[in-house]
């Protein structure tokens, strides 16, 4: 899984966050409050910081339902936290980090799949 991870928090820099959602949007993602064929589900697989900020998202989550804290930040000022520092520092939080690639597949896998099935109904 390390791999895998490391591979999309690299493989697709997008340093002037061209066309990236808004945190908002991101922690609707990693809460399953986006329907798979929004686009957002597809850009967090191939950019690599919305990748990250996703994976920071998925730790809050898990964070809150173990009743752990992630920062003395988080706990003042929801704004201050960097995803991506987070994000990068998951080698203590295996577990957390390969539920969010788990979460990630499944809702690309959901997206790809609904579009198979729309070609199959388009008429000849």
């Amino acid at each position: 899984m390390d791999l895998i991870r490391e591979f999309f928090l690299d493989a697709f820099p997008n340093p002037d966050r061209v066309g990236c959602p808004d945190e908002e949007t991101l922690m609707a993602l990693a809460e399953g409050r986006l329907p798979p064929e929004n686009p957002v589900c597809l850009h967090v697989g191939s950019c690599s910081e919305c990748f990250a900020e996703f994976t920071g998202c998925i730790l809050e989550l898990e964070a809150r339902e173990n009743g752990d804290v992630i920062s003395e930040a988080a706990n003042t000022n929801h704004k201050a936290m960097n995803w991506t520092g987070i994000a990068s520092s998951l080698g203590k939080q295996e577990s957390a980090a390969a539920n969010a690639l788990q979460r990630l597949r499944e809702r690309i896998a959901e997206y790809r799949h609904r579009g198979e099935n729309q070609e199959l109904k388009k008429p000849l």
